[in-house]
């Protein structure tokens, strides 16, 4: 995932708007369009490049061979059944969790990286990380903005 700071243009710089609530006004709406834009890119779906034939194909045959093979260890005696189905459900478990998303001090994150960080041992630097990387959610400071953005308005009137 690709963050953006959260940090105003020069352009949008209260030192170049001049001052009042005018400005003031302007600024917020300038921010406000900003935000818009970062929620649009963030939300932009990422275009998916499907695998090439011959990858299917591979997969398909080490698949096989490995059916193959753990088939042969139960038949022959050498790896019990329990273990093969015992495995066959962790695996699935961990498909079926690995792809999910999971928000984390406001910042989203795979589930798979929260078990990774966990199992190799989170110190207390990896957890200021996190709480650094989490900051204000783009569609709270949005929401944030638009309420300056009215109260102003309103005063106005």
């Amino acid at each position: 995932m690709t963050r953006v700071p959260q940090v105003l243009p020069k352009s949008l710089d209260s030192c170049s708007l001049g001052s009042g609530e005018a400005a003031e006004l302007a600024r917020l709406e300038a921010h406000r369009d900003w935000l818009l834009d970062m929620i649009a890119h963030q939300e932009r779906p990422k275009p998916a490049k499907p695998a090439p034939l011959w990858f299917y194909i591979v997969m398909l045959f080490i698949i096989a061979g490995l059916g193959l093979t753990l088939f042969a260890g139960v038949t022959s005696g050498q790896i019990a059944a329990s273990f093969l189905v015992w495995t066959a459900v962790i695996v699935g478990l961990i498909i079926f969790v690995a792809p999910l998303r999971v928000r984390l001090f406001g910042t989203s994150f795979y589930a798979v990286e929260i078990v990774a960080l966990v199992l190799s041992g989170l110190t207390a630097p990896d957890v200021l990380i996190l709480f650094w990387i989490g900051g204000p959610d783009t569609r709270a400071l949005l929401a944030d903005c638009e309420a300056k953005i009215s109260r102003l308005k309103a005063d106005r009137l």
